[in-house]
């Protein structure tokens, strides 16, 4: 049979992402008690966590990123990252866009499934074919031999990896691609409950009873998912939690305790200091030195 493709219908692929300049494109490992001062710019920022944790102060919350997430940072948004207790390896990119929905996805912690992993790696296996190696406070220098076809493949992979979370983001699965994984949603509610009362007294058993599930499946759906247990990934947002509360110096170590219902303060510094290496007495001196070395910086330039 003979297909006249003159009157065959055509179907435009419209394009609402356009990524045409970046700023940088690097990876680095960081080390325990890493922190930086605060910064911001007028781009965009990706920030993809390889290994590790990491912890970014943003918009007056901290949010523990775990590794294989991402965080979006907003142009002339102030931002601040740190390392406790433990070492993280982040990829970071940053670049221009005029994309609106950029902003759905930003300031909160992007989980990344196999799919995203592989552009973000490709994209910085690609990179040192077009650049020289990038160079802090300068930026990139092209390499003069280079053609515009790895270019534009280092941006399709970053539009592509924007463009799965902004997917994501409308409920609307990907599908069908070698890197999909599986994913639970009553897993996804249940850290969305635990985020909401994190300043109260969780246990797996009420956990059970509010989502209608016997305590072992519970238990095991979430180890699944999360690599973490239920009451490990629930202190991680409490500590995280604390550290937001630490930063207010008129709010005594024992209030932030009671507010976060721990049974003592001793019991508040012991789990605090597990999960960051710190006593909370440490982590709070610590932020404050480092907001008043950034203020003495800023004196100086003046």
């Amino acid at each position: 049979m003979s297909v006249d493709y003159q009157k065959v219908k055509t179907n435009e692929l419209r394009r609402s992402l356009d990524i045409g300049e970046i700023y940088t494109m690097f990876d680095h490992t960081l080390m325990h008690t890493y922190t930086t001062y605060e910064e911001e710019h007028d781009f965009w920022e990706l920030l993809y966590v390889d290994e590790g944790i990491l912890y970014v102060e943003t918009c007056g919350k901290v949010m523990e990123i775990c590794e294989g997430a991402c965080i979006l940072h907003r142009p002339n948004d102030a931002h601040r990252h740190f390392v406790l207790n433990n070492s993280a390896h982040i990829y970071v990119m940053s670049f221009k866009c005029h994309h609106e929905a950029l902003y759905v996805i930003s300031q909160k912690q992007l989980n990344a499934n196999g799919f995203v992993r592989q552009m973000v790696r490709t994209i910085f296996s690609t990179i040192h074919l077009v650049f020289e190696r990038y160079k802090s406070g300068e930026g990139f220098e092209k390499k003069g031999t280079t053609t515009p076809l790895k270019e534009e493949f280092i941006r399709n992979c970053l539009e592509a990896t924007l463009l799965f979370f902004l997917i994501e983001e409308e409920g609307e699965r990907v599908s069908g691609t070698m890197w999909e994984e599986a994913t639970d949603d009553s897993v996804k509610s249940i850290i969305h409950y635990m985020k909401e009362n994190v300043e109260e007294n969780i246990c797996v058993d009420r956990l059970a009873e509010q989502f209608h599930l016997c305590r072992s499946t519970l238990s095991t759906r979430f180890k699944k998912e999360t690599g973490r247990s239920i009451m490990d990934y629930f202190a991680h947002l409490k500590v995280t939690r604390s550290m937001e509360l630490l930063k207010n110096e008129g709010m005594s170590i024992s209030a932030i305790s009671e507010q976060l219902d721990y049974s003592s303060v001793q019991y508040y510094g012991k789990i605090f200091k597990k999960y960051t290496g710190l006593t909370p007495t440490a982590y709070r001196e610590k932020m404050i030195r480092n907001v008043d070395g950034v203020k003495r910086t800023l004196k100086k330039k003046e």
